[in-house]
């Protein structure tokens, strides 16, 4: 088995820092570093725990997937999940930290209101009332802006639900940014959202 390469999927997918693994596993961060450089191998006990760690329940297949295609997107995307009645920023492409510099590293695994803009923050709370994280919405459609330390970038979205085996409900984002000098003005459509039942609200 590829130690390193499987320690390192397992600390990106589930979020770990070395130093919680390490506690997680009952050793120092020191050994966890070596096992993902390749230059040792863990430990019969550890490797029992890892393998353990390794087998994915159900629930966590099709976040899995929802990662990787975001994480692989060759434009810019984005995961949105709800906990505790807050959307965090749960995974953001590459392209993402590139073409929207107004979000960081240090924003991930965090909520985003407050973070954009008010007219994010109200489009943020209308897609989580109109039910986007609870089965109500088919996808939703928007044209807006972020601002953020005095800079602001309009964006064509769209956000698609998906529900995992365990009934709870992410979002994945697609982002397309206008270009700088364009005529940014924002469509007065704004945020459409699309109910199953067919009907639309703006």
């Amino acid at each position: 088995m590829d130690w390193s390469k499987k320690i390192k999927e397992l600390r990106y997918f589930k979020c770990l820092k070395q130093e919680t693994l390490a506690i997680q596993l009952g050793v120092s961060q020191g050994s966890v570093s070596k096992w993902e450089r390749g230059t040792a191998i863990p430990p019969s006990e550890a490797q029992i725990q890892l393998q353990n760690m390794f087998l994915d329940p159900p629930e966590e297949v099709t976040m899995r997937s929802l990662i990787i295609s975001v994480v692989n997107s060759p434009g810019l995307a984005a995961l949105l999940t709800l906990e505790n009645g807050s959307v965090l920023l749960s995974v953001l492409s590459p392209k993402g930290f590139s073409d929207m510099p107004l979000l960081t590293h240090d924003d991930i695994g965090k909520p985003l209101l407050g973070k954009l803009g008010h007219e994010t923050d109200r489009n943020i709370n209308r897609l989580v009332e109109a039910g986007i994280f609870s089965g109500d919405v088919s996808f939703a459609t928007l044209e807006s802006k972020f601002e953020r330390h005095g800079q602001s970038v309009h964006f064509q979205s769209t956000h698609t639900p998906f529900k995992k085996e365990n009934g709870e409900w992410v979002v994945r984002t697609c982002l397309t940014t206008f270009p700088v000098g364009a005529n940014n003005q924002t469509s007065s459509q704004g945020l459409i959202i699309h109910k199953w039942d067919n009907t639309n609200s703006q």
